[in-house]
């Protein structure tokens, strides 16, 4: 890649040199597969303890026993998972609010690496940042808070006080994150060989160069910071969807310095009324769709950690580093594959597969379209019928157990598909969002609200209508885009070596 902006390192030195009390627990990549293997050994292990426990108690002290145990074992990879942060880390999150099998001890506790994974110590973020924007926090703000309001899986976010007053959240990336996230990278090549043994079609190379590069842009902030700044413009004074302005003086590659965001977190609307749920949920599907195609862009990292709710309604989205670019003729292809997918044709379908990448025109004679039609077309439930759907958890699960863990009667269809690399973060995104909405329960006619998109059909909400009315202001006057036309293009830097 080509380099655009200068990195702006003081002579105090590199933070990715920085490793006294670093967060980031095991970064090589034999040292991270043993503390995996030790977590399930110690799992295994435990459970047998329990096992011979119970074979001596009775009633109550049994339920006793098995609840310490779980409560022991969802601890411990919580610990786990915080302490090896990086690419495990973020398979904890996603893991924690999709899968709804998973019990409910794990769930909570994995739930917590959305919001307070274990940080670093105060001394350590003072040294990123003097490495970084060349002075310490005491010097560079008014004022900063050592405490971290949020820690994630590559970096953690301080509240801080700019000298003219503005409040902002400093996002600080772990040390050694980088080394942490290579060794992971090294070891999906063996998860990739896998799943090839099982999807006969798949080629797991051009997979896994996606992965890499899209992974290796979220470590690199001044992307995530470009990528917010394009989101800010586009969504400055919307009514409902808020996205923070980015300080470009205070942020660099390992530093991201935003406006500060009030708000309620995910978890706290979720006994709110119905109806301001659905108004969330319509917001937040407005925003992944509306930037699609609109602007060609969505971004793909949907988790709770990412939305602060306000109490008119609106949401604040945040976290950048995942944004994928789309052209105009690729979200073509999409449409056509939504349209077919939520249709009664099996033919218009097959076509569809094909034009997008799914399906290899040499492996058509493999499958019974029809077949694959019907185990697939359910993705399409909510926006198939002119009339309301309701999102549900346990609908958004079987959408993400058949896209990686499909039943043995559906794989005999599935395993002759391929997966086009620069769809793997829209399969990311469509997992998370079906979770986060059906969480909230969301209820809409979906249909009429993704036809306002992909075909141009009429505003029927009065969010719609909001919506419309702004963009109808913000194009006047712009040249340099028309809505659903000329898409935006990526950002480029030089990103950290990934080899």
């Amino acid at each position: 890649m080509t380099e655009q902006y200068e990195d702006k390192q003081s002579a105090a030195g590199d933070a990715s040199e920085l490793t006294v009390g670093a967060p980031v627990k095991q970064r090589s990549r034999g040292g991270r597969n043993i503390k995996l293997a030790r977590l399930g050994y110690r799992h295994v292990a435990g459970n047998a303890w329990t096992r011979i426990r119970l074979m001596f108690a009775r009633g109550d002290k049994r339920e006793a026993i098995l609840e310490a145990r779980r409560m022991a074992n969802s601890a411990r990879l919580y610990e786990t998972l915080g302490d090896m942060k990086g690419l495990m880390m973020k398979l904890g999150q996603i893991m924690s609010f999709v899968d709804e099998t998973m019990p409910p001890e794990y769930r909570e506790s994995l739930a917590q690496l959305q919001r307070a994974a274990p940080p670093m110590s105060p001394t350590l973020v003072h040294e990123v940042i003097r490495a970084e924007l060349g002075a310490a926090p005491a010097k560079v703000f008014a004022s900063f808070d050592d405490e971290p309001v949020a820690s994630a899986s590559i970096g953690q976010v301080h509240r801080a006080t700019m000298h003219s007053g503005r409040e902002v959240a400093v996002k600080v990336q772990y040390p050694g994150v980088d080394d942490a996230i290579r060794a992971d990278l090294k070891n999906m090549k063996t998860l990739y060989a896998l799943i090839s043994m099982a999807w006969k079609n798949l080629d797991p190379e051009p997979v896994l160069a996606e992965v890499r590069e899209r992974i290796w842009e979220e470590l690199d902030y001044r992307y995530e910071a470009e990528n917010q700044r394009r989101f800010h413009d586009i969504y400055r004074d919307h009514p409902f969807i808020r996205v923070p302005g980015v300080v470009d003086e205070l942020s660099t590659r390992r530093i991201l310095t935003q406006d500060y965001v009030r708000g309620r977190g995910f978890y706290e609307v979720l006994d709110d009324p119905q109806d301001l749920k659905n108004r969330y949920g319509e917001a937040i599907y407005r925003f992944v769709f509306g930037s699609m195609h609109m602007f060609g862009i969505f971004n793909g990292d949907p988790h709770p950690g990412n939305y602060f709710f306000h109490d008119d309604g609106s949401v604040t989205f945040v976290d950048y580093g995942a944004v994928k670019y789309f052209s105009e003729s690729r979200m073509a292809d999409l449409v056509a594959y939504v349209l077919a997918g939520a249709s009664d044709d099996p033919a218009a379908f097959a076509d569809a597969l094909k034009r997008v990448g799914f399906l290899h025109e040499e492996h058509e004679k493999d499958v019974s379209i029809d077949e694959l039609h019907r185990i697939l077309s359910f993705h399409f439930d909510p926006i198939r019928e002119d009339s309301v759907f309701t999102y549900s958890t346990s609908w958004a699960y079987q959408t993400f157990k058949q896209g990686f863990m499909p039943d043995k009667d559906e794989l005999g269809s599935l395993k002759h598909m391929s997966l086009p690399p620069d769809l793997i973060m829209l399969n990311r995104i469509q997992s998370g969002l079906n979770s986060i909405l059906g969480h909230l329960q969301a209820t809409g006619n979906w249909h009429r609200i993704s036809a306002e998109y992909h075909s141009g059909g009429p505003v029927d909400t009065e969010l719609g209508r909001q919506a419309a009315e702004y963009f109808a202001e913000w194009q006047k006057g712009r040249q340099d885009i028309e809505l659903g036309k000329r898409y935006l293009k990526a950002p480029v830097f030089s990103t950290v070596d990934s080899d």
